[in-house]
């Protein structure tokens, strides 16, 4: 079985863990509207927005089976509801009317110290941002 999924961050081409889909196909260029993307380190988070025009900047790549279980793990997904849960994987439609997956991060993580002192909102919607570039 194949699978869309959407990605936005260190998955995307020329970024750290793209390699992870290197079994998938690229299916083209995204957004996602009614999000904000977050910088947590070295990596980012998108939680959904107040703001119904926000967007986020994405790749959509079609993944196997088995290369979907290794996004999970890579984005702390354990499944549906599950409360150790860093990403949920929600089903979305871009600009284009595709649906795919897309890892959500929990946005009340956000409050938590560790997050709390990393996290910066990326305006532009797009990783890697300018601004936290060194």
């Amino acid at each position: 079985m194949s699978y869309q999924v959407f990605v936005y961050g260190t998955l995307r081409k020329g970024c750290a863990n793209h390699r992870l889909l290197r079994d998938g196909e690229f299916v083209g260029k995204s957004e996602l509207t009614g999000y904000e993307m977050w910088g947590l380190g070295s990596y980012p988070g998108i939680t959904v927005s107040d703001n119904l025009e926000s967007v986020v900047e994405a790749e959509l790549y079609t993944v196997s089976d088995e290369t979907l279980l290794i996004l999970d793990k890579l984005e702390d997904f354990y499944g549906v509801n599950h409360p150790q849960n860093l990403y949920d994987r929600v089903l979305v439609e871009d600009h284009k009317n595709r649906k795919g997956w897309v890892y959500v991060f929990r946005k009340r993580l956000l409050s938590l110290p560790h997050f709390r002192k990393r996290a910066r909102k990326i305006e532009s919607g797009v990783w890697p941002a300018k601004s936290l570039r060194s």
